[in-house]
This record gives structure tokens, sequence and C-alpha cells, in this order.
């Protein structure tokens, strides 16, 4: 995955100002206006797709409706995903809590939610491997894929090379670690 940038409606200007080439798009987008639309802006400023975010589709969500929308939307993309450079779909960790990322269910954090998350993959993975894409996941605090330890858990249950982990430690921060990280940082990369 490349180096990005991502500050909302600044984005675009932002990368080129502060020399950052890649920028993220969107899995809704990329589905919405085709490829040649969505990279337009991109190119004409000289920047790259570093991921396409898909972040609504959530394995574990309660909102079925929802998520079945999801999962057409992120089986839409996956065949996008190779003509714009970036064979990188981020998805969300898997939440109970239909909010996906804002708020969090205890029941994240079990082997059962693990099971539930790899077999609400498999489809998806599978059209992922036939297309070279790779749906990467975040460990975040609120999922349940939770940590980068999470992530391996998950990981041994689908062994599919499809499923990557997008490690951004910042996302694992307690408030403590926003004023010494080093410590947060080695042990989520020893991981």
């Amino acid at each position: 995955m490349r180096l990005g940038l991502d500050a909302g409606a600044h984005t675009l200007d932002l990368a080129v100002e502060l020399g950052i080439r890649g920028v993220p798009i969107s899995a809704e987008q990329l589905v919405r206006d085709g490829v040649a639309a969505t990279l337009a802006p991109l190119h004409e400023r000289g920047l790259q797709v570093c991921q396409i975010g898909a972040f609504g589709f959530n394995v574990l969500s309660t909102d079925r409706a929802k998520q079945a929308r999801q999962q057409t939307l992120l089986e839409q993309a996956i065949p996008l995903a190779a003509a714009t450079g970036c064979p990188y779909i981020v998805i969300c960790g898997g939440n109970y809590h239909p909010s996906g990322f804002g708020a969090g269910d205890a029941r994240n954090d079990t082997g059962v939610a693990l099971d539930e998350i790899a077999a609400g993959l498999a489809p998806v993975l599978a059209l992922a491997e036939q297309y070279g894409v790779r749906l990467s996941i975040e460990p975040y605090l609120k999922t349940a894929i939770s940590s980068a330890g999470r992530f391996v858990a998950l990981w041994e249950r689908v062994k599919s090379p499809a499923l990557r982990a997008n490690v951004d430690v910042t996302s694992l921060y307690d408030y403590a670690d926003m004023w010494q990280p080093a410590e947060t940082v080695r042990r989520t990369c020893a991981g």
C-alpha cells in the first residue's frame, strides 16, 4: 500500500502541496462514476490511488439490509480496482454495532465474532483472489479486529492471500499514547 493522505475535501490540494502522491478514493464513487471519471481529478494533479475505501462493509453489522447493499457495492468495486492501479480495498474489521466505527459492542471481542467474519468474508475473498485484489482491514479499537493479534487470528481462519492488514497505529492509541507513542508503535509492529 502506498503512503497516502486523507484530509477530507482538501485532500487533493494538500497532497500536491505536501508532495504526497497517494490519495484514497471510495468504492462508492468508483462504482457510481467509473474508473476514468473517478481518476481524472487525481491524474490532473499527478496523484495516484493509495487505497479504495469500502468502510461500510461490516460483516457483523446487525443492519442486514444495509450490509447486503454494502456487499453488492464491494462485489462491484472488486473487478474495477485493478484499473485504478491500486489493488487495496479497505473494509471494516467487523462490529456488531451497526455504526461500524462510531460505537463498539462487547461481542466483538470473541472467537464467535472472528468465526462470523471469516464466514462472511469467504465469498468476497474468493472474488478478490480472482481479480488480484487485496481486502485490507485496519485494526481499530471498536471493531472485532482491534489489534494486529486479532487480525492474525482472523487470517488463520481464512488463510487467504487476498486478506491483508492496513496498520495505522494511531487507530490503536489510548490517551497516554498520544504523548508517548513509542511503546505502542513497537508492540504493534512486532505483533
